[in-house]
Order: structure tokens, then sequence, then C-alpha cells
């Protein structure tokens, strides 16, 4: 296969689709992956519909990548699958909203893991085949501190530390590592919130609205496509840490 091999974890909805249809257009061969098989079968048809045949163009791959023995299975698929990967992208991340008195131990370890200590674990086992770029997607909230969920604000935090570590690591292979935090992006789950809780968010943007996943998207084809940027954390937030 001569085309160019993305791995997009979460890639289903939200970002994570938007930057592997946009990478299908630009030619790539992308594994996607989606926790629910109800939803990445309306999924396959719709990119189906849209001309990509699922052998040709992509694959997918119903994985919840929560649960540790979901991962190990994954990283079995992608072993027999490809000898090669390109680029792997970590869009997966879950949250945990509640109270700070609330929070558990348990509510802590399930955050980082997903977020954090799964994706690192895929690489682990993933870094002889991977050739050019580890992008993950973090989060304005990972260097904004922000009360409605801790754990999510930690669990990406960690990645920016991670990436520079893991940037001198993948030196030698001459594959980079970079992290993309966006800021709030109209996505279904944003989008479900009440109207006056997006109006408080956008008072807090210079921009004054939420990205589009066509602007994140744009943003993650950069660090793809430069060869330089490395062990970098690239916001996309439209102002938000200024605000």
């Amino acid at each position: 296969m001569t085309k160019p091999i993305t791995l997009i974890t979460g890639s289903t909805s939200g970002i994570g689709m938007q930057i592997g249809l946009d990478l299908l257009a630009k030619g790539h061969y992308v594994i996607f992956t989606g926790r629910l098989l109800n939803s990445s079968m309306l999924f396959e048809i719709e990119l189906k519909e849209k001309g990509y045949s699922n052998t040709d163009y992509f694959i997918f791959r119903t994985t919840d990548m929560s649960y540790e023995t979901d991962v190990d299975e994954f990283i079995n698929f992608v072993l027999n699958k490809a000898n090669y990967i390109d680029n792997i992208i970590f869009n997966v991340g879950i949250t945990c909203r509640k109270d700070f008195n609330d929070l558990t131990i348990d509510d802590f370890k399930s955050v980082i893991q997903t977020n954090m200590l799964f994706p690192v674990h895929i690489i682990s086992k993933l870094a002889d085949i991977i050739k050019k770029r580890i992008i993950f997607i973090g989060s304005v909230l990972g260097h904004e501190a922000c009360g409605s969920s801790i754990p999510y604000g930690v669990s990406k935090g960690s990645l920016e530390i991670l990436t520079k570590h893991l940037a001198k690591e993948f030196a030698s292979k001459g594959v980079t590592v970079n992290t993309l935090a966006p800021g709030f992006t109209s996505t279904k789950w944003h989008d479900s919130k009440s109207e006056k809780q997006i109006k408080r968010i956008e008072k807090q943007i210079l921009l004054g609205r939420f990205a589009t996943t066509k602007e994140i998207s744009h943003a993650c084809q950069f660090l793809i496509e430069n060869d330089y940027i490395n062990g970098q954390t690239l916001s996309v937030d439209g102002g938000y840490h200024l605000g």
C-alpha cells in the first residue's frame, strides 16, 4: 500500500471524524475507531455514500478505549493489518464531572487511564511500525484551570509533558510528537450545552465563538505536514487563554 496510513482513535464523530474525512480527501488510508457498534455501522454507511469503499480507503474497528482488554485487542488488530503506520492520532477522551469533594480515586484512574495511560501503552506496542507522527488531541483545559472536570484537565495536561518526553524518545527514529490543544469546539457534546452556558463560554473567547471541527482538523493537518515541529503543544482556542 503506497498511501500514507493514519490511525485515529475516537473518530466516528466530532473532531476525530472531521480529521479522518479530511485526510481521506488528501489520499490517506485511515484506520477509524469507535466505541458503539450501531454508531460504527451508520458511520461506515455514511463514508461509503461519500464514495469511500471500506477496503480501498479505510477500515473501521469497534473498540472501547477505556477498557484494557479492548485496547490490547486493538493493538493486535493493528499489528495484523499493517506493516507500518505513518501517523497515529489519539483523539479519544473521557471526562468526569463531579464536585471536587465527590471525586474518588477510581474517577481519576478511569479518566487518566483512557486519556493518557492507554495511549502510552498503544505507542509502546506499535513503536516499531510508527514512521512519521504521533499527535495527541489535548485540550485548552490541559493548561487553563477549570473546576468543571479536574480529572479531565489533569489528564490532558499530562499529555503536554508526555509529548516532550516522547519527542526525545522517538527523535532517533525521525518521528515527531506533538499535542494539539483545541479550545471549545462545536461538536454534538458541546452543542448539547444550554444557551446560557454557551454564551458564558463565548464571552471568555477573544473571537467570541466556538471553533469549528474543520478549523481543528486544519491545525492537525498542519502538524502532520510540517517536519520541523516537535515536542510542542499547539493551542487552537480562539484566544480563550487571554479572555
